[in-house]
């Protein structure tokens, strides 16, 4: 199946792990590899916990390994899967949904890689 990462979720990334970076260039660089693996390696058919009613459908997460509470949000689509946003631990759950919203609207409009 073919995966894309949304332009929101390309930001999360780069966000997060420019602040890893501060601390540990190391660490910044495994946790980019491990959230890439997370989705890339993702086996097809494999039903991780659903996450918000509203998209319930559509929206799944999946863990990073070596980084606990960090959160990839993807959409299984038809045509493919969908990198939404990647969210560090402690953001609320309000801001989580605008920020997985964000991602949804990313793929709607045909903003991803």
């Amino acid at each position: 199946m073919v995966k894309r990462v949304t332009q929101n979720a390309r930001e999360d990334l780069a966000d997060i792990a420019g602040y890893i970076r501060l601390d540990s260039p190391m660490s910044a660089m495994k946790f980019a590899t491990n959230a890439r693996d997370a989705f890339l390696d993702h086996p097809p058919n494999f039903k991780p916990r659903r996450v918000f009613p509203e998209f319930e459908e559509v929206v799944r997460v999946l863990t990073i390994k070596g980084f606990d509470g960090y959160l990839a949000y993807y959409a299984e689509m038809p045509d493919a899967l969908y990198l939404l946003a990647v969210i560090a631990p402690g953001v609320s759950d309000a801001r989580r949904q605008r920020m997985v919203g964000a991602g949804l609207h990313d793929m709607e409009v045909g903003a991803y890689d």
